[in-house]
C-alpha cells in the first residue's frame, strides 16, 4: 500500500467536528484520507449517503473502494477476518471493537492471534490490513454470529485436554520450505530427543509461536 495522501483541506465552518475518513482505492493501491465524508463525496463523485452506508455495513463499494472512520483510541483500528487461505473475507470492520460486541470476539484473542499469525478456532485469520485478491462472503451479521458460534461449540469440544495435545510444525531455521508436521508437543518433544538433543518441556512451550530458535527449529502450533 502507498503511504496515505492527505485529502482537500477541509472548508472552514461552524457546527459539530466532521468525521475523517480513510479510503482505500484497491485500483489505484492507495489510501487517501479526507476531514469529511462530504469532502470524499466530491472527490471520488460517490454520492454521501452510499459513503455512509458502506460504513456502517463495512461492505466494499463497487468492489473498488474500502471505507473506514478514522477514529482514537484502541477500539477504533480496523480488522478483516478471513478462512485460511485469505481466500475469503467473511468480515471487515473500521472498528475492532464491533467483533465483541457483535461477535463475543474478546480483544486478547484477536490480538494473539494477529501477534502469533495462528488462526482462530482453527479457521479464520485476522489481519489489519486488505487483501486485494479475497471474495467478498455476503453474510449478515446474524449469520456470522451464528456460524462462528457453532465453530465455538465444535473447537470447544475437540479442544486439547492439554498443550501437550496440541499439533505443532517445526521449522527449519535455515531453510524454511523444510518442515515437520509433529501430532502433538510430545511428540516434537520426542522427536527431539531421538535426534540425540536435550528438550525441555518447559523450554519448548517458551519458544512455541515465538521467532526464538531451539535445537535448529522454529516451533508453531497448527
Amino acid at each position: 500500500m502507498s503511504e496515505a495522501k492527505k485529502g482537500r483541506q477541509k472548508q472552514e465552518g461552524s457546527g459539530r467536528p466532521s468525521q475523517q475518513i480513510s479510503v482505500f482505492d484497491k485500483k489505484k493501491n492507495e489510501t487517501t484520507i479526507y476531514d469529511s465524508i462530504s469532502e470524499a463525496s466530491r472527490a471520488l463523485d460517490i454520492p454521501n449517503s452510499s459513503i455512509r452506508l458502506n460504513l456502517k455495513t463495512a461492505t466494499i463499494y463497487k468492489d473498488r473502494y474500502i471505507f473506514k472512520k478514522i477514529l482514537c483510541g484502541y477500539n477504533g483500528l480496523p480488522l478483516f477476518m478471513y478462512n485460511r487461505d485469505m481466500s475469503i473475507l467473511y468480515y471487515y470492520t473500521s472498528e475492532q471493537i464491533n467483533f465483541i460486541t457483535k461477535f463475543s470476539v474478546h480483544h486478547t484473542t484477536f490480538t494473539k492471534h494477529l501477534n502469533n499469525g495462528t488462526y482462530y478456532l482453527g479457521k479464520y485469520k485476522f489481519l489489519r490490513e486488505p487483501v486485494l485478491t479475497a471474495k467478498v462472503k455476503d453474510m449478515s451479521d446474524t449469520d456470522l454470529a451464528i456460524m462462528l458460534e457453532k465453530d465455538r461449540i465444535k473447537y470447544n469440544k475437540n479442544k486439547p485436554e492439554n498443550s501437550l495435545s496440541k499439533a505443532v510444525l517445526l521449522i527449519d531455521v535455515n531453510n524454511s520450505e523444510i518442515t515437520i508436521e509433529c501430532e502433538s508437543l510430545g511428540k516434537a518433544i520426542e522427536f527431539l530427543k531421538k535426534k540425540g538433543l536435550p528438550a525441555s518441556k518447559s523450554v519448548f512451550v517458551k519458544r512455541l509461536n515465538t521467532n526464538q530458535a531451539y535445537h535448529g527449529y522454529y516451533f508453531k502450533t497448527l
